[in-house]
């Protein structure tokens, strides 16, 4: 099978989106804090033009109410989502190679061969670190897992990859100090890419960031949803 993504020129999708942001804070054994951050959003994507690069799409965000209920465990915060529009030039094969007004990458990315239930490939993925005007490279590794009514249900996973830099302190223990620290990521992700139409129906992605300095941990697990209606 050849995976590749349609947007028709004119045409809009609709789709619903959750953020659920995980943040834990540690010391040697000791957990000095943990809270969750949880944004809802709805997306209208459009295409305005397709040419030899790929397609240009127009999205627009704006903020959701919440349709569930809350799990108050831990110290929630729901923050509202400001409206923006966002511009992005995408490939047929899921390259996010231009965008303005995001900081957007790529996270179902085909390869230009045809590929069966089962077989897996590779793409590489620029990463922006949170918080940090740097990026660094992922292999995630995608796998079809069975094809039902024209829906493609796919799987990727990275391995750890990690890399080593300055961590501004102030935002782990209060101390306006840097330290040389690593950052480590790990991304797990669900597809349902549908044929029929040339795009995901759903796409969940589950981001785990570790920063280590010292003898201090923050843990930030990012999951993501994002389902057409």
């Amino acid at each position: 099978m050849l995976l590749r993504f349609n947007y028709p020129v004119g045409k809009t999708l609709k789709y619903v989106a959750k953020s659920n942001t995980v943040r834990q804070i540690s010391k040697s054994i000791e957990n000095i804090d943990t809270s969750r951050l949880i944004y809802f959003s709805d997306i209208e994507l459009k295409t305005i033009a397709k040419d030899e690069e790929g397609f240009h799409i127009r999205i627009r965000v704006s903020n959701r109410q919440p349709d569930e209920t809350i799990d108050e465990e831990i110290k929630t915060v729901i923050i509202p989502v400001t409206n923006q529009v966002i511009y992005m030039l995408v490939d047929e094969f899921g390259n996010i190679l231009e965008s303005a007004g995001s900081q957007e990458v790529s996270t179902l990315v085909f390869p230009e061969y045809e590929v069966e239930v089962g077989q897996y490939w590779t793409s590489v993925i620029k990463f922006n670190l949170p918080g940090y005007n740097k990026y660094m490279d992922i292999n995630v590794e995608y796998a079809i897992k069975k094809i039902e009514n024209e829906v493609v249900f796919i799987e990727g996973r990275s391995a750890e990859s990690s890399v080593s830099i300055p961590i501004d302190m102030e935002s782990i223990s209060g101390q306006k100090r840097t330290l040389q620290g690593s950052f480590i990521v790990t991304i797990n992700s669900y597809f349902e890419f549908d044929t029929s139409i040339g795009t995901n129906r759903l796409q969940e992605v589950n981001i785990e960031t570790i920063i280590k300095v010292e003898d201090y941990v923050m843990e930030n697990n990012v999951h993501n949803l994002v389902k057409m209606v």
